[in-house]
């Protein structure tokens, strides 16, 4: 069994308890190679008072960039 078919269930758990759309992606070395998606139909909406207190410009496009604490985030 592929990798693809193992994590579907959990972003099919995770869609069905946000709603939201949940990607399931590798980092290999520098690049971000996308598994799989479930995209969501809502808008996309930014809230720009957590931009502001991170210290991030508004202005600024989300990086892409993984913090360095992702490995001790879990989803429920």
């Amino acid at each position: 069994m592929d990798i693809r078919t193992l994590a579907r269930p959990v972003l099919e758990r995770i869609f069905e308890q946000t709603g939201e759309t949940v990607h399931f992606a590798r980092l290999e070395r520098t690049d971000v190679q996308f598994i799989d998606a479930i995209e969501s139909r809502r808008a996309v909406r930014v809230d720009l008072g957590a931009l502001r207190q991170s210290g991030t410009d508004s202005k600024t496009p989300s990086s892409g960039i993984v913090p360095q604490d992702h490995h001790q985030r879990r989803v429920a």
